[in-house]
């Protein structure tokens, strides 16, 4: 008779510290608070706990492992009322769980043979549970009543050099609680974030980077979920090449391997000249943890802008400065030139005047700490972003079809199908005014198509 353990308990809110005297920025923006439980459970035997948080709006329940180590064919199940993820073997890499969204969590521990043997298994610890919080409690903010950032998608069609530049920025989760972003700059796999997200090797370790997180059309039910449309590619780790506190930059490589799984992002070039007054600019970030987005204008219309050079505050001094929305998560995103669509400063702080370190300061400090860019800093990439074949005219990939989107041309078909599971192939035509016809595999002939690309290192 199999032994069944069933475990109802409550997580008790956990009181945030106020942040309404002495605010000092920057605050990163924070997605969950972390209790500690140390929970051990016993291999071999069946084994469910359900957790109900009490937490006020809670948004999701995850958990930290500090062990996970069990037999080939056991699972463990995590379900929530919207959400249900296994894992197996050594468990999720970097020790988080994939967030459960709802207040609602329950723990199912299967074991695939009672009777085996586990000595070389180290086991199941589940050290923290995590509770998704309704709002960040940073200091970045919104300029206006209402925010001016767009799902990416949203500015493909008018604006192809500004989504494309986008395809480099990876939303960051720290530690399970923290979120943030970052792009990659440069070739050989380098990314630029913050000091205040990442601050050493330890943390750079166990982030977790999510490349191609953003919706695939504008009205996508993804768009307003905190942490919502899952990347296209994660990536957990990266080494921590150097850092400044003061410019509150580090710079992060990742290994050859996960080199070769981002090749189709391209990456962002840098300006070798120092930004200027009243130059136009946009910012591609994650606001709050949800999915890629891209300030370029102001709730009034007009287009933002850098508005002073030497900015000093509370955040530092020498900054650069910009009115913006911007929110916790938007920590680590590039600033871009529109005339050139070079990075000019590394977003790291504000309210609705922004402030960023220049890009030119950031280069000039790591030659002085002996790391010398490479010229592709300075290059734009040559890589074919979208990941997706060049389209070919009256050819049509008949049946396979497991999904349909309106969109105004081709342009936005690859994009639609790579963050689709399953989509290999894609084909446009003017049905609707537009419609992308998502496959499944690809056999010709009769539109406009394209195939999604394998990369390989």
């Amino acid at each position: 008779m199999k032994l069944l353990l069933l475990l109802v308990v409550s997580i008790f809110p956990l009181v945030l510290a106020s942040h309404k005297k002495h605010v000092k920025r920057p605050l990163v923006g924070r997605i969950g608070e972390a209790k500690l439980v140390n929970w051990h459970i016993p291999l071999g035997t069946p084994f469910t706990k359900t957790i109900r948080s009490l937490t006020p709006d809670t948004t999701f329940l995850a958990l930290t492992f500090s062990r996970f180590d069990v037999p080939r064919g056991d699972t463990l199940i995590l379900t929530s009322e919207s959400s249900s993820f296994t894992y197996t073997n050594t468990g999720p890499v970097g020790g988080y769980s994939d967030h459960c969204h709802g207040s609602t969590l329950t723990i199912e521990y299967i074991p695939q043979n009672h009777h085996r043997k586990r000595k070389h298994n180290k086991g199941l610890v589940i050290s923290h549970i995590i509770t998704g919080l309704p709002s960040g409690s940073e200091r970045e903010d919104v300029c206006g009543v209402t925010p001016q950032w767009k799902p990416t998608i949203c500015i493909a069609k008018d604006n192809p050099q500004e989504y494309a530049n986008s395809k480099s920025v990876a939303r960051l989760t720290i530690e399970g609680t923290v979120y943030g972003s970052g792009f990659l700059l440069g070739c050989d796999g380098y990314f630029l974030t913050n000091y205040h997200n990442i601050m050493n090797e330890q943390i750079a370790a166990s982030t977790q980077f999510e490349f191609g997180a953003e919706s695939p059309t504008c009205k996508d039910p993804c768009n307003n979920i905190a942490m919502g449309c899952k990347g296209s590619e994660v990536i957990v780790g990266a080494s921590f090449i150097a850092a400044n506190k003061q410019l509150d930059y580090a710079l992060l490589q990742f290994s050859k391997a996960d080199q070769s799984k981002i090749t189709s992002f391209g990456y962002l070039s840098a300006r070798q000249g120092k930004p200027k007054l009243h130059e136009e600019i946009y910012v591609p970030h994650h606001p709050e943890g949800f999915p890629k987005a891209i300030t370029s204008t102001l709730e009034n219309g007009t287009s933002t802008t850098i508005v002073a050079l030497n900015v000093k505050n509370e955040c530092g001094a020498d900054q650069v400065g910009y009115f913006a929305d911007t929110k916790g998560g938007s920590s680590g995103a590039p600033i871009l030139a529109k005339s050139d669509h070079k990075v000019i400063a590394l977003h790291h702080c504000g309210g609705c005047e922004n402030v960023a370190h220049s890009i030119h300061r950031i280069l000039n400090d790591l030659r002085h700490r002996g790391f010398h860019p490479p010229p592709c800093f300075y290059q734009a990439t040559t890589v074919n972003r979208s990941g997706c074949s060049l389209v070919q005219t009256n050819v049509d990939y008949i049946g396979f079809d497991i999904a349909s989107a309106l969109a105004p041309n081709v342009d936005h078909c690859c994009s639609l199908c790579k963050v689709h599971n399953n989509c290999k192939a894609y084909s446009w035509s003017d049905y609707h005014g537009g419609t992308c016809w998502l496959k499944s595999d690809k056999v010709a002939t009769g539109v406009s198509s394209g195939v999604v690309l394998e990369f390989s290192p």
